[in-house]
């Protein structure tokens, strides 16, 4: 199985400035020297240990019987402000959020309309400020999309310093109209990490860079740099949704050898 090269012993180190490559947490420093297996993937364009020990026997032993901490900075944040905002939370999660008082916070799961979850994270409820609810929330992906599908009719605001939240008003827009310029496409990249050496990461960007090779199919603007060009040709990419769940599938000729979770291969 192939791995990740290692560099004499650290982790690979974060970037600065209005790049898009793979950066550090505010916490790469302290977590880096932590991980003995140098084991790295992205996440929402920040690197994240995917273990930190010899054994994953040992983490699990903290969690259940010690303390563990979890660097997820990478999380996606989002804050809901105005009258309805606890209503919006009550269409979306399984549990009464009737129940989130101030100061309290939930884990749940929130699903589509068949039932199927799409993700889960904490929802915190803060002191209500300006006459409404005050909600912060925090999704391991993009939430952005289905959380305006679903304020449709509800009054909540519009939030300036919220991390991928503009306004969620979904009778201020058209559906569908994400306010990207006509140069934006879908950024598809090879980056190193997973369990088999590479993975995919694929990211809406409003414009393509220098030296990208640049793919339009079925209207859609594909961005491709020209290392993960090498691993990319020929590729199939296609979004199924099927009992088990939804997501991007990825047939890739180049790839000697993969992992069952889909995004992974060796080449």
């Amino acid at each position: 199985m192939a791995r990740t090269p290692r560099r004499s012993g650290r982790a690979p180190a974060p970037s600065g400035g209005a790049s898009n490559v793979t950066v550090g947490t505010a916490f790469h420093p302290r977590t880096a020297p932590l991980n003995a297996r140098m084991q790295w993937r992205e996440w929402s364009g920040f690197f994240a240990a995917s273990e930190y020990h010899d054994s994953h026997v040992i983490e699990y032993n903290a969690i259940r019987e010690a303390a563990a901490l979890i660097d997820v900075s990478p999380l996606f944040k989002y804050e809901l402000r105005g009258p309805d905002a606890l209503r919006l939370v009550d269409r979306l999660i399984t549990r009464d959020a009737t129940k989130l008082t101030p100061g309290r916070v939930f884990y749940t799961p929130w699903c589509d309309e068949h039932g199927k979850v799409i993700d889960d994270g904490t929802i915190h409820r803060l002191d209500d400020a300006d006459g409404g609810q005050v909600i912060r929330w925090t999704a391991a992906d993009p939430q952005y999309r289905w959380l305006r599908m679903n304020a449709h009719g509800l009054e909540v605001g519009r939030v300036p310093d919220a991390r991928h939240l503009q306004d969620l008003r979904g009778v201020d827009r058209p559906a569908g109209e994400d306010d990207l310029p006509d140069t934006s496409g879908l950024r598809v990249r090879v980056v190193p990490g997973g369990c088999s050496g590479f993975q995919y990461s694929l990211n809406i960007e409003e414009e393509s860079k220098s030296g990208d090779f640049i793919v339009e199919k079925h209207g859609i603007k594909l961005f491709v740099d020209m290392f993960s060009a090498q691993y990319l040709n020929g590729i199939t990419i296609d979004y199924t949704s099927n009992m088990m769940g939804s997501g991007f599938t990825f047939e890739n000729p180049n790839a000697t050898g993969g992992c069952g979770c889909g995004t992974s291969f060796s080449a």
